[in-house]
């Protein structure tokens, strides 16, 4: 059995056990339940853990971003924090926005602008790589959603994302539905706003070594053009 298969079969059998009527215990914690699995298996994870929380407070960890991600995409009732451990093992808990990946990249690329032990070049190469990130994972939300409300197998959506290469690929998946019209692409990003075919170029180019301007700037509308993609 893989990895998956296992991590499944024991929940099935965890799972009733901990739920039965006779148990004392009105709360469940489980620990990175998802590792390994396919996504499948993940959304149906989400809409069983859904339902045992009717009925008993459900806490998971997880490293996993497709656990949260159908939550998401299946509207489930559910608070979201992310868990970090900074220097000295100091831990920090996060709010919902920052549960979702993208936020983060984009959070992460706003603190690596304040590191004035950073050279110029080299802030700017790490902030467009995570600008990059941020859009791919928020294009990614707006194609997986778009497949499930529409029906589409998870099976089905997860190849047509594998197969979109590069960040303008995705971008033409996510917003023409087909990743081979990236010629189209400029002229439905003037549609999410004046600054978003500018933020697609300058993340492109800043990530291969090429010239930035100013990183806040740029962060702060990469930001907006994030939340505009999330939403199909």
């Amino acid at each position: 059995m893989s990895q998956g298969e296992l991590h499944s079969l024991a929940l099935a059998l965890f799972l009733p056990r901990a739920t039965m009527p006779e148990s004392p215990f009105r709360f469940l914690v489980i620990d990175d339940p998802v590792q390994s699995m396919d996504p499948a298996k993940v959304y149906g994870l989400a809409q069983v853990l859904a339902q045992v929380a009717k009925h008993r407070q459900v806490i998971v960890f997880t490293h996993d971003d497709r656990l949260p991600a159908a939550v998401r995409h299946l509207q489930l009732d559910a608070r979201i924090l992310a868990v970090s451990r900074l220097a000295r093992s100091q831990v920090t808990l996060s709010s919902d926005r920052d549960g979702d990946p993208g936020q983060r990249y984009l959070s992460d690329a706003l603190a690596i602008t304040h590191d004035e032990n950073m050279a110029r070049t080299v802030q700017a190469t790490i902030v467009c790589n995570l600008i990059r990130d941020a859009l791919e994972y928020a294009c990614h939300e707006r194609i997986r959603i778009r497949g499930f409300r529409a029906g589409t197998s998870i099976t089905d959506t997860e190849a047509a994302i594998s197969e979109a290469e590069g960040l303008r690929s995705t971008l033409a998946l996510a917003l023409l539905g087909d990743r081979k019209r990236v010629r189209e692409l400029n002229g439905e990003l003037s549609k999410l706003g004046p600054t978003a075919a500018r933020v697609v170029s300058a993340a492109n180019n800043g990530s291969h070594g090429g010239a930035a301007s100013d990183l806040a700037v740029l962060i702060e509308d990469a930001r907006r053009l994030a939340g505009k993609l999330s939403r199909p």
